[in-house]
């Protein structure tokens, strides 16, 4: 039995004459090679692509020339300047909504001529300067967010 296997093998080992292969185009041929993709298989690219650096870019200016423009104030300031005018509105020692802090706070920025930041940094140092505690209650049958001005 292993006489035959064995026999098997180099018989298929070797390879058949050239004048029994079936004639290919070239175009054919190069369908079926084994690195070629086929008709079904998804795109690949062979090059990979670069993260985007998170590295901040410094700006140089000239001086006497050129003024850098004014420091953009960071998310906690934000957050410090829409508490402080909440509670000159009239608001101070009562429970308010996020949801209605984060409508009036693009407001605020437009009063201010603030470029707004993305209300989750804000929220995040509102919640520092409120306590450091999430408070939730129930509103009109939801569970929602609130700040204690």
């Amino acid at each position: 039995m292993l006489a035959r296997l064995w026999r098997r093998e180099v018989e298929a080992a070797i390879a058949p004459p050239l004048d029994t292969l079936p004639e290919q185009s070239p175009a054919a041929a190069l369908l079926e090679s084994p690195r070629a993709p086929g008709p079904d298989s998804p795109p690949t690219s062979r090059r990979k692509r670069k993260k985007p650096s998170s590295a901040p870019v410094a700006r140089i200016w000239l001086r006497d020339q050129e003024t850098p423009p004014p420091p953009r104030p960071t998310p906690r300031d934000h957050a410090t300047r829409l508490l402080r005018w909440v509670r000159e509105s009239g608001y101070a020692g009562k429970v308010v909504l996020a949801i209605d802090l984060q409508k009036i706070y693009p407001v605020m920025c437009e009063e201010l001529s603030w470029l707004p930041h993305r209300w989750q940094p804000v929220a995040c140092e509102l919640r520092k300067l409120t306590g450091n505690r999430k408070f939730y209650r129930w509103v009109d049958g939801d569970r929602r967010r609130v700040y204690t001005i």
